[in-house]
């Protein structure tokens, strides 16, 4: 599938902004709108309001109550003629936008058809967006590797595609938390718009009665506050009377706690001083670790560069010796040709000089025998013919292998031109070794220059790494110090706490002291008062037998408020009145639900003490 041009997409997406600009004031005209009945309708439920809160300010009566009643009913009308006005703008939106041909916003159903096609307006929009960036990357992608070309370039594209995935991801959820901000205010709106609102009158009576029971609940919740302090301070007491040998070893565990935090905060310091400095210290070891490939590297590539220039000059070299090895034997294979043009020429001369003396020698012969032997001419002449005819081969013999000396001619031109070569190629020779000298001298000095620069970037390097060692160790320094300045400040938080502590604990002793003092002046009380009961019991039966014995001695007609007078006089009812109400001795069983109120606040204690000291060891 062709991916379409850049001017298509620039086309397509100007055209889906225009379409979304439409879409957008539309939008904006339905919210302004609804916006004008909504302040419509907040200003007339704001009068109503403040009508309602006018009459509630006046007297209470028949006439306010009236007043009232009138109001609410004036509210009521009110009401519906702002519902009946809802209505008819209602009605009045929803004839407007059937003109227009747009959907009906008056139904929930509708109005998410119409965000579902924004929704597949905004996606497409998104998809054209997607594809602009993606034709855009592409194309910054082939220009930057025209203009710079990396050697990791699959690493810095995936980079780049997820930034700008990244890119878009953000720009799709800002979009999607707008859009529901719209929507749901949209949805507000409307609600607000096709609902009626509470009756504020019994959202008043409402929300006093729910102070009044917030209230109430606070007042419980403080009285049963006031009950926990009592049981506490009772079993403070009591725990105060049985565990004072408890405190203190509790008082021992505790300072021991303390020591042991502090000597644990000191090794906690000085390991972290020493993990740090090993931080650091490794981080240092890796990073020259790191420069030490990367020079081991660099001398690698140098020395195989080395190395690829000396078996280029070695194959040259041997090139050379080829070329002279190829010289020599043209040499050899002239100076065999030489030597054969002098034996041939040697064999010519001695063939000349035999066919010279042959000749002279046939033509004595045959004057010899023209002037001896006339009759044998004939058989002469023959044997004559045979041997010219042998000679003649002889020489035709001979006169080819001049013709062939006579070759040598364009042999020693191309002998000649050979020695020419074998010069120019022998100063050639001479030439390139002069270069290859020099290519070598270059690359020693480039490389030495180079190992020069990389031991003084090295040099650099580690001049970096000690300042920036000091820079580590003066920030180490600086947070050993910032460490040791919070144990400090923890320690005296520690000494503060522990202070406070010590001071709530004076006050609870004071305060168990002065009940130890009422509880003593009770008993003193309580016993006194056992005395005077039993004084009183005794003085009653005293009374008591003295009157039966005046009874006895004396006659029966004794006033019928005798009884009342008695009792009038001294009785216990009358000593009770006496008795301070509030001072009353406990029970058996009260005594016994103190004694388990007391244990569960001592165990309450203990446990609040295990918390205290499992804070301060994690401080």
């Amino acid at each position: 599938m062709a991916h379409p041009s850049r001017a298509e997409l620039e086309a397509e997406n100007v055209a889906l902004r225009r379409q979304i600009r439409e879409i957008q004031h539309e939008r904006d005209d339905e919210r302004r709108k609804r916006d004008n009945t909504q302040r419509g309708y907040e200003s007339l439920v704001h009068n109503i309001t403040e009508n309602i809160a006018a009459s509630g300010a006046g007297p209470a009566g028949s006439a306010n109550r009236e007043f009232i009643d009138d109001i609410l009913k004036q509210t009521d009308r009110e009401k519906e003629n702002l519902q009946h006005k809802i209505q008819d703008l209602e009605q009045r939106l929803k004839d407007e936008w059937s003109k227009r041909g747009a959907l009906d916003y008056g139904s929930a159903g509708q109005l998410r058809a119409l965000q579902r096609e924004l929704d597949t307006i905004k996606e497409d929009k998104i998809e054209l967006e997607h594809k602009f960036y993606e034709e855009k990357r592409k194309s910054n992608e082939l220009q930057r590797r025209l203009d710079n070309p990396l050697p990791n370039e699959r690493a810095n594209r995936v980079e780049r595609d997820n930034e700008f995935l990244r890119h878009d991801k953000w720009k799709l959820e800002e979009k999607l938390k707008e859009e529901k901000r719209i929507s749901e205010e949209w949805r507000r709106k409307y609600e607000q718009a096709a609902y009626p609102r509470h009756n504020p009158v019994e959202d008043d009576l409402r929300r006093r009665i729910d102070t009044l029971n917030q209230q109430v609940e606070d007042l419980k919740r403080e009285r049963g506050i006031f009950q926990m302090k009592v049981r506490q301070v009772v079993e403070e007491m009591e725990a105060k009377l049985h565990s004072q040998g408890l405190r203190y070893d509790e008082m021992q565990q505790a300072y021991q706690s303390e020591r042991r935090d502090k000597e644990n905060l000191k090794k906690r310091l000085d390991d972290i001083g020493q993990v740090s400095q090993v931080q650091a210290l490794n981080d240092d070891i890796a990073r020259l670790q790191k420069e030490v490939i990367e020079l081991r590297k660099s001398k690698g590539k140098i020395t195989s560069d080395l190395e690829d220039s000396q078996y280029k000059l070695e194959i040259e070299e041997k090139r050379t010796k080829d070329y002279g090895a190829k010289v020599e034997e043209m040499a050899h294979e002239i100076r065999s040709l030489e030597h054969q043009k002098k034996r041939t020429e040697i064999k010519l001369e001695a063939v000349l000089n035999e066919k010279q003396e042959i000749e002279t020698k046939l033509h004595n012969k045959r004057e010899n025998e023209e002037k001896h032997q006339p009759g044998q001419q004939q058989i002469l002449h023959d044997d004559l013919e045979k041997e010219n005819q042998r000679l003649k081969n002889i020489l035709r013999r001979y006169e080819d292998h001049l013709r062939s000396a006579k070759d040598l001619g364009p042999l020693t031109a191309e002998v000649e031109r050979l020695e020419e070569e074998k010069k120019a190629l022998r100063n050639d020779c001479d030439k390139y070794c002069e270069d290859n000298e020099q290519l070598r001298k270059q690359i020693e000095s480039f490389y030495t220059g180079r190992m020069s620069q990389g031991l003084s970037s090295v040099d650099a390097m580690l001049q970096e790494n000690m300042k920036r060692m000091e820079r580590d160790k003066e920030y180490l320094k600086r947070k050993l110090e910032d460490a040791v300045r919070e144990s400090d400040d923890l320690r005296e938080q520690k000494v503060g706490q522990k202070k406070k502590d010590d001071s709530k604990i004076q006050s609870l002793i004071m305060e168990r002291k002065k009940l130890e003092g009422e509880i003593d002046k009770l008993n003193l009380a309580n016993v006194k008062l056992k005395e005077q009961v039993k004084k009183q019991e005794s003085s009653l039966e005293h009374d008591e037998f003295d009157k039966i014995k005046y009874k006895e001695v004396i006659s029966f007609s004794h006033p019928i408020d005798e009884p009342q007078s008695i009792v009038k006089k001294g009785s216990y009812s009358d000593e009770l009145h006496l008795i301070d109400a509030d001072v009353v001795t406990p029970s058996y069983e009260d005594l016994l639900k103190m004694k388990k109120e007391l244990k569960e606040l001592h165990l309450g204690v203990i446990s609040l003490k295990e918390k205290n000291r499992r804070r301060e060891e994690e401080n």
